[in-house]
């Protein structure tokens, strides 16, 4: 396997991805470890989903997209490691191998991020408007909800650097 760095490129960050899961992609969901830990994730990643609608978060995010506004600002892709790239594809994620809006965040799609797990600043992150317009209470509630998705997705990660150290030469 290459040697990838968090400043390379996001594509080349994704091809490393893709490379190493067609290379070890159904090894790792052998291990028990890793499928526990990706039901978890899933698990978590709803409740988080769950909390942010019921808060109306995403048609916030919606409104100010349409007026110019974004936190998924370009080159804040280069923030995602490789790993949490194969995390995605270990999920079920295709990766994008291009952006679709100039400007904007590599993964960026349509109806919001094209991936599934996140960077921390892709989920804890909540702008000026949203804090203006939810009660202080539900974002504390919020990010309590969020901070176990961030805290099963780190474990993720590490647990998978570990086992990747397994298979480099």
């Amino acid at each position: 396997m290459n040697v990838i760095s968090i400043d390379s490129p996001t594509e080349e960050k994704i091809l490393w991805a893709e490379r190493t899961f067609e290379k070890i992609g159904p090894i790792l969901l052998k291990d028990k470890g890793i499928v526990r830990d990706l039901e978890l994730f899933k698990e978590a990643n709803k409740a988080t989903w769950d909390k942010m609608k019921a808060l109306g978060i995403p048609q916030i995010c919606s409104e100010c997209d349409k007026t110019g506004g974004s936190c998924c600002r370009k080159r804040i892709d280069r923030h995602y490691d490789a790993v949490m790239l194969l995390i995605n594809k270990l999920l079920g994620v295709q990766l994008p191998h291009r952006a679709l809006y100039q400007g904007a965040c590599f993964f960026l799609g349509p109806t919001g991020c094209r991936l599934w797990a996140r960077e921390v600043i892709c989920i804890n992150y909540l702008c000026e408007k949203i804090t203006a317009k939810i009660p202080h209470n539900e974002i504390v509630s919020l990010q309590k909800i969020a901070c176990k998705e961030m805290d099963v997705l780190f474990f993720l990660q590490e647990r998978l650097k570990k086992l990747l150290l397994g298979f480099v030469p």
